[in-house]
């Protein structure tokens, strides 16, 4: 066997339990790649996302004010409510609004009735503990957020922002034109690229060590955390999908992939596709550092705020702690021991051991919705009201930006290039 076709080994991620476990379990079939696949994959570490970029630079030469004033109105009204637009918006709007050929609505519709029914479990659990936690393994990607400063303050709010996001993209009917889910994702993207233009003026920006910023292997990598690690985080809790659902999931963000500008040649068609790029991500961009320990010993922090829990008298630190431990346990559980350990998450078998008995708990509760008539309706019902209100009581509480222009920005910088750019 040639150099190009043997098979590079396991990260450590994928070596320990319970990911290795995960990987046999889950993913079908070898997905390891080769030396030449690796290098294609890193070949994308300095792209970018030409029609938002090109978006933002045609914004910075309007008048003060106007690029915004355009887009938003882009994105409320369509593009088609504007007359004569500007060449990069009408470009921008023209992908934005044209669904590929290979969408299918009715899995989009599965997929999110789906999602939604994990209702706050789904928010509170591989949400905060996995996919953004889990994240922080990506150290390069981290370095966006650890210029913003402020990590402590900044964390709630980030939780808060990105699960509005999450629940407005995954709710029945989120990712049609005008819905909040799809005006969500368009302003994520413009963010991103605002991002990258700054960062680019930025002359400390450390392109050899840290690659571009918001680059498309870091988008990607993203969308795989809502998808691979949140469906086996979700499974692992107990919920049980069917092949049916499982597939229209990995069809959902598929579609989601494609409206934040990730290239057609990284966008995963299916959930074999999704564990190669998971196995990718993990092997070229899981090299956690200080900055990786920080964000994630934030972020569990920061669990007690979005519970609710920020007094100071005895009893509430107390129930802070033990709401951490709960988090921090499920993160270990869903991470394994070496990643956390390099996370700083404590290892409390006690904690652990309530996580195991809520996930049997939740797998008895889900085999008997999938043997009694309308309870897969209900629990649809149940858990569309119960995540929203919690997401109403988060934004109240973190004074959360739901137009996503500050999350993970630099402010100063922003401040000013949001000025220059319209």
């Amino acid at each position: 066997m040639s150099s190009n076709e043997k098979r590079l080994p396991h990260p450590p991620i994928f070596r320990g339990f319970p990911r290795n476990l995960a990987v046999r379990l889950f993913a079908g079939e070898d997905i390891r790649a080769t030396e030449a696949q690796v290098e294609s994959f890193r070949n994308f570490a300095h792209a970018g996302d030409p029609l938002a970029d090109a978006l933002v630079e045609e914004m910075r030469s309007l008048p003060a004010g106007e690029g915004r004033r355009l887009f938003e109105r882009a994105v409320d009204d369509g593009i088609a409510a504007i007359s004569d637009p500007p060449d990069a918006l009408a470009a921008f709007f023209e992908h934005m609004e044209s669904v590929p050929f290979w969408v299918d609505p009715a899995k989009l519709e599965l997929a999110a009735r789906a999602m939604t029914r994990t209702g706050l479990l789904g928010v509170y659990g591989p949400l905060p503990d996995l996919a953004l936690i889990g994240g922080y393994l990506a150290s390069r990607a981290d370095k966006v957020l650890v210029r913003a400063g402020d990590l402590d303050k900044k964390a709630p709010r980030r939780l808060a922002e990105t699960a509005n996001w999450w629940v407005e993209v995954t709710s029945p009917g989120g990712l049609d034109r005008f819905a909040e889910g799809f005006k969500g994702i368009v302003r994520v993207r413009l963010t991103h690229a605002h991002i990258r233009a700054v960062m680019r003026r930025d002359d400390d920006w450390n392109y050899e060590d840290w690659d571009s910023p918001v680059n498309q292997i870091h988008t990607v990598g993203t969308l795989i955390l809502f998808s691979v690690p949140f469906t086996v985080g979700l499974r692992a809790l107990g919920f049980r999908f069917s092949d049916k659902e499982r597939a229209a999931i990995f069809h959902f963000w598929r579609y989601v992939g494609y409206l934040m500008g990730i290239d057609p040649e990284l966008l995963p068609a299916d959930e074999a596709d999704a564990w190669r790029i998971t196995w990718l991500v993990a092997t070229t961009e899981f090299l956690p550092d200080e900055d990786s320990r920080r964000l994630a010993q934030a972020m569990l922090a920061a669990t007690a705020t979005t519970h609710g829990l920020s007094g100071d008298d005895p009893a509430t630190r107390l129930a802070a702690w033990a709401v951490a431990s709960l988090h921090g346990s499920y993160s270990r559980l869903a991470l394994g021991n070496h990643s956390a350990d390099q996370l700083g998450i404590p290892n409390r078998p006690p904690f652990q051991a309530a996580i195991i008995a809520l996930a049997a708990a939740n797998f008895a509760l889900e085999t008997a919705r999938r043997s009694i008539p309308g309870a897969t309706r209900l629990s649809v019902l149940t858990g569309d009201r119960t995540r929203r209100a919690a997401l109403r009581r988060l934004t109240r509480q973190t004074e959360a930006d739901l137009t996503y222009t500050r999350e993970a920005t630099p402010p100063a910088s922003v401040a000013s290039a949001a000025g220059r750019d319209g």
